[in-house]
């Protein structure tokens, strides 16, 4: 029987950059910057760390031997993805998203996300960009990498059983948040867990992989030392050329506008320049407006296109 001989979880790297983001909103706000924008930034980049120290902690009391890798950067041509956790099991890699949210999700029938949660006493109930969406991008990137070279970080694995091995997955942190997926398409329901059900959903899979085609400890250990010299290459090329090492580039931002000006179009059955064109969206990348008012006095789209698509693109953003 051929089986990992670790028996415990391996953290390979624990640090995240939401450490040093948080301490630089802190700084800036000691130094007498206060405005609405960094406080919502300040909370949101809280509750992401809180939320992926909560995996931490599940992770960490696991019955079975892994190794995890917490937040890694990895890079493919000019695209770059940000990973909250990538964990080697003996049966899978999975690559996952954390959300730790204040207020319950719905998944509907089309494996759209809505949030509903009070602020004071009103209910806001607001769309989302998919999280599950989005670890399937960084595992898209992944698969590129692989494709690229199909060798080295992806040595032996052909390409019809990526999928079958690679596993992208959102976690929500939040333990009293309730995820409503009555309706939600099960492909999507399957791979959106609850914080508590991690471990559980983890062992079922070793579980019921057979034995023969569970990777040994070497194996396991060779994409963890794999990933973490992907991660360090792409922050080292980061530094070398000055660009921010911040959990959401332009490349990833880009990603999920171009999604959402897609799935858009669709919904209105209009061209997707309709929505943005190329030339504004890069506008919207650089400037980053933060309201709607930012999106007039920058005159980024005509008053049709703000009037029709601007709060969701304001709110995609600002997620």
């Amino acid at each position: 029987m051929i089986f990992n001989r670790l028996k415990e979880p391996v953290f390979i790297k624990t640090n995240s950059d939401l450490e040093n983001k948080i301490k630089s909103l802190n700084h800036m706000k000691n130094n007498g910057v206060n405005n609405s924008y960094l406080d919502s930034q300040l909370l949101t980049t809280t509750l992401g760390l809180e939320g992926e120290k909560q995996i931490e902690y599940e992770l960490s009391t696991a019955p079975f031997g892994m190794y995890i890798l917490h937040d890694i950067l990895l890079t493919y041509k000019d695209l770059t993805c940000q990973i909250d956790y990538i964990v080697i099991t003996p049966a899978k890699i999975y690559y996952i998203e954390c959300k730790n949210l204040i207020g319950n999700i719905t998944i509907n029938e089309n494996g759209d996300f809505v949030r509903s949660y009070y602020n004071g006493k009103k209910m806001v109930v607001e769309g989302m960009y998919s999280p599950l969406r989005q670890s399937k991008r960084h595992l898209d990137l992944v698969h590129k990498r692989w494709s690229l070279n199909n060798k080295g970080l992806f040595s032996g694995i052909r390409e019809k059983n990526f999928n079958k091995w690679n596993k992208a997955i959102c976690v929500i942190a939040n333990k009293k948040s309730i995820v409503n997926d009555k309706f939600a398409p099960k492909d999507i329901k399957k791979d959106v867990i609850k914080i508590d059900r991690l471990i559980d959903y983890l062992k079922r899979d070793i579980d019921n992989t057979e034995a023969e085609e569970l990777m040994s400890d070497k194996t396991m250990k060779s994409w963890a030392d794999a990933f973490l010299e992907a991660h360090n290459s792409c922050i080292k090329i980061n530094n070398e050329n000055n660009i921010s090492n911040d959990y959401r580039s332009n490349d990833e931002l880009r990603g999920i506008l171009m999604d959402f000006r897609k799935d858009r179009s669709k919904l209105l059955n209009v061209p997707t320049y309709y929505v943005f064109n190329n030339s504004e969206m890069e506008d919207l990348l650089v400037i980053r407006p933060k309201s709607i008012d930012d999106l007039y006095d920058y005159k980024l789209l005509s008053e049709i296109k703000i009037k029709k698509h601007g709060k969701e693109i304001i709110d995609i953003i600002n997620s």
